[in-house]
């Protein structure tokens, strides 16, 4: 998990007490965090000084995969995609979700802006590959084809969201 103020990427046990420290230098303000199945590693957002950083948590290294300021971080069901908020939190601005490469670190979509308050997001597997799933502050879920960009507002009347998930068994978002 990430201690943002801590600048720290940690390992917690099943129980929730503390394990180890994996890093706690270079994620600076570590904010968001998504594990990648495929290589072990751990893809960290650093808002404050704006780093995608890629973590081996074996070795215990970091890396920069690209300069994005990111959160609610998520990541395709192949591994090759990280995508993530921008402007998350912050009331003021107006942001969208941008998918990057997850080996180049180039950028692969950008949704553009999404209004209501950009926060959380969950790209779909299986049936609803192609799909991504957002959660506004505003209290509505946006569905965007990643290919076409389209979006389309598929709830509403909820609160302030952080985190978005889909089942792929159910094909459902949560």
């Amino acid at each position: 998990m990430t201690q943002q103020l801590a600048s720290a990427v940690v390992q917690v046990n099943s129980n929730g007490t503390f394990n180890q420290t994996i890093v706690s230098s270079g994620v600076f303000a570590a904010t968001g965090i998504v594990a990648n199945p495929f290589t072990g590693h751990l893809f960290v957002s650093t808002i404050d000084n704006g780093q995608i950083v890629e973590i081996d948590p074996v070795a215990k290294t970091t890396s920069i995969l690209g300069n994005y300021i990111m959160d609610g971080l998520t990541l395709s069901a192949d591994g090759k995609t990280i995508a993530g908020a921008t402007y998350a939190n912050v009331s003021s601005v107006e942001g969208g979700i941008v998918g990057i490469d997850t080996t180049t670190g180039l950028v692969k979509f950008d949704t553009g802006i999404i209004p209501g308050g950009v926060d959380g997001a969950a790209l779909g597997t299986g049936m609803l590959g192609g799909l991504l799933f957002v959660n506004l502050n505003n209290g509505n879920v946006v569905e965007v084809n990643v290919n076409t960009l389209a979006q389309t507002i598929i709830a509403t009347g909820g609160s302030r969201g952080d985190f978005v998930t889909v089942d792929p068994t159910t094909a459902r978002c949560f």
